[in-house]
């Protein structure tokens, strides 16, 4: 074997096999069926030093790819998050504008079946009653959802904030 050879000898099946990344030389996987090898020190001196300052520079050099790789996912999820939560806010302001309307013919219902006395009337302020109770339960899970959408925000702005220390 030559240095000029690239230096590390790996025994494959004949099936198609993957990328074995050099963090992984000087192991062999049995399950997998291959059998890496590093060279030896004689036959291409110095080789193994460089493989050494290869695999620590592979290493420090993920930490920092990894929390680029982290910070733009947080961007991204806070991106996708103030979307959200403007959409959320948008609709809420739909929402109030509705349930305003439906409570104040829900009222205007009680008085005329309270005035009126009669079957037709009552049906009438309950049918409106309910519209406004359920108009309200829909309000409630729009708050709800914004304040936890808000919540999930600044957990994300907490963590980015982490990152840049």
């Amino acid at each position: 074997m030559s240095c000029a050879a690239g230096g590390i000898r790996t025994l494959k099946p004949l099936r198609a096999a993957g990328f074995e990344p050099a963090l992984y030389a000087s192991s062999s996987t049995a399950a997998g069926g291959a059998f890496l090898t590093l060279p030896i020190e004689r036959n291409c001196p110095g080789l193994l030093a460089g493989n050494r300052l290869a695999m620590s520079r592979l290493l420090t050099e993920t930490g920092s790819y990894t929390s680029a790789v982290n910070r733009n996912l947080l961007e991204r999820r806070l991106s996708e998050l103030s979307s959200q939560l403007r959409e959320l806010r948008r609709e809420l302001v739909l929402v109030d504008e509705q349930f305003t309307s439906l409570a104040d013919e829900a009222d205007d219902a009680r008085l005329r079946s309270l005035v009126s006395e009669t079957p037709l009337a009552e049906r009438e302020h309950r049918e409106a009653s309910r519209h406004a109770e359920a108009m309200g339960r829909h309000r409630s899970e729009v708050v709800g959802d914004i304040a936890r959408l808000e919540q999930q925000q600044d957990d994300l702005l907490d963590r980015l904030n982490e990152l840049s220390e």
